[in-house]
């Protein structure tokens, strides 16, 4: 709007005011009205070029900002699913193999949170070119926090064995207690077999108690051996033998399961 005014202006001083000349003075003085209009058109253009030169920054900065955000969030995404991952992990891992193809593994699961969970365990066995050989499940009801338990597998006709892929699922136990805290015991060895004294030092009666123990020698797992079900009465010691079947051991590991 400035520059047309600017040229309006000067061309009726200079050619449009007819055959009337004009003073040197009043020639001057438009001149330099000219010259101050054109500074000012010229401050207004150079303004109006910087805004539209920092937009693209502006945005590019915006972006930067969006990216760096969900670089961040996915960070934490991956920090939340290794924290839940690792909620309920495997600790340890045998397996042997008994008479007739009859494969043994085991896990050994550690209860990383704070709540009674249950724990459904899948396990695959392959030979060493990958060829299925079986697949198996196991179910653990209540697992107190902080506590490790074992899950074994048994396959059938599985002599090639070579691998096991195993996956977990877990959950919060709603309905189910687990009274392993309530229980201690007390463990003598006798050559081929471990005699356990559990006690129930809690105040409920214990209808679901479980001793597990795996045998080993010269560092390899030799035997397993379990009970079943047993009920141990609040303030009651029950003794318990567990014998390897593979003969004399050297170490054993030992786990009770209470829900």
């Amino acid at each position: 709007m400035k520059k047309i005014l600017l040229i309006i202006v000067f061309c009726f001083f200079i050619g449009g005011c007819g055959n009337k000349g004009i003073s040197q003075e009043e020639y001057d003085e438009i001149v330099a009205e000219r010259n101050e209009y054109k500074k000012e058109l010229d401050l207004l253009s150079n303004s109006n070029e910087e805004e539209q030169d920092s937009e693209p920054e502006n945005n590019e900065t915006e972006n930067n900002e969006t990216e760096d955000n969900e670089t961040e969030n996915n960070g934490d995404s991956e920090l939340n699913r290794e924290e839940v991952d690792n909620q309920v992990e495997v600790v340890e891992e045998y397996y042997y193999f008994r008479w007739e193809g009859k494969a043994r593994y085991f896990i050994v699961v550690q209860n990383n949170t704070n709540d009674t969970v249950s724990i459904d365990a899948s396990v695959i066995a392959k030979d060493k070119e990958g060829n299925l050989l079986g697949a198996k499940n196991e179910t653990l009801k209540a697992v107190s926090p902080g506590q490790q338990m074992v899950m074994g597998f048994y396959f059938d006709d599985a002599e090639d064995a070579a691998i096991f892929e195993y996956d977990l699922e877990y959950e919060k136990s709603e309905q189910l207690k687990s009274y392993y805290d309530d229980l201690e015991w007390e463990v003598s060895v006798n050559k081929d077999k471990l005699i356990i004294l559990i006690t129930n030092n809690g105040e409920e009666k214990v209808e679901h108690v479980m001793p597990y123990a795996l045998f080993f020698k010269d560092g390899n797992i030799i035997g397993h051996e379990f009970t079943g079900y047993i009920d141990i009465e609040a303030e009651e010691t029950v003794p318990i033998e567990l014998e390897c079947s593979t003969g004399e051991f050297e170490d054993y590991e030992l786990y009770i399961y209470a829900w």
